[in-house]
């Protein structure tokens, strides 16, 4: 009985120890040889649903670019594939509601590494013979009784298929365990700091799973 015990204590003592598995998309040596060429981030869809966030709808985009860009200070060479973010939601919270009702900051957004940017194609002059080849092609499309055939309009380009994609899910804020500790909480904490330590916490919770 005390070698079963024994046992069974053994492999729980080895479950526990086996490391998490890895749920980052890129493999071990994609990780360690990854630089990033650039950081955007886009808001303008996301969701405000408190006026507080709404408040920083004009200057989210800016300031999480600069937190990303500071976190991934040693890998943003200038190459590489580009760092994108979608905002899902921001909702910054007063310290009252979040101290006496738990009502917590959030920030969400989905982060993918993009493609490098193709390079711009060359700007032909009218005086090129492909612009001029074009203009004949039009105007014989437009006359009567002509053979010419109407260009066909251009394909817009296929979507970008993301190299790796993370869901970052951010929350802030501490409830009172009392109202003595709710009215404390309420006084020192403020919608302010909530909204920073979202960005911040945002940032280094990418560069953790990206570089995982």
């Amino acid at each position: 009985m005390r070698g079963l015990i024994l046992s069974v204590l053994l492999l729980s003592l080895g479950a526990c120890a086996s490391p998490p598995e890895r749920t980052n998309p890129l493999t071990p040596e994609q990780v360690a040889a990854l630089t990033i060429s650039s950081v955007e981030v886009n808001g303008a869809d996301a969701d405000y649903p408190t006026t507080r966030a709404a408040a920083k709808r004009n200057v989210l985009e800016r300031n999480l670019v600069a937190a990303l860009k500071n976190t991934f200070a040693d890998r943003l060479t200038g190459e590489g594939p580009r760092m994108h973010v979608d905002v899902v939601q921001l909702k910054v919270t007063s310290s009252g509601s979040t101290a006496f009702a738990g009502d917590l900051s959030r920030l969400v957004g989905i982060v993918s590494l993009l493609p490098p940017a193709p390079e711009p194609a060359p700007t032909e002059t009218a005086e090129t013979p492909a612009i001029a080849e074009k203009v004949e092609t039009a105007d014989a499309a437009t006359t009567p009784g002509s053979d010419a055939v109407a260009t066909a309009p251009e394909t817009p380009p296929a979507p970008v298929k993301p190299l790796a994609e993370y869901q970052i899910d951010i929350t802030t804020g501490i409830r009172g365990t009392s109202p003595l500790s709710a009215l404390i909480t309420a006084a020192v904490e403020d919608s302010d700091g909530y909204y920073n330590e979202l960005i911040s916490k945002f940032a280094e919770r990418t560069r953790t799973r990206v570089l995982e």
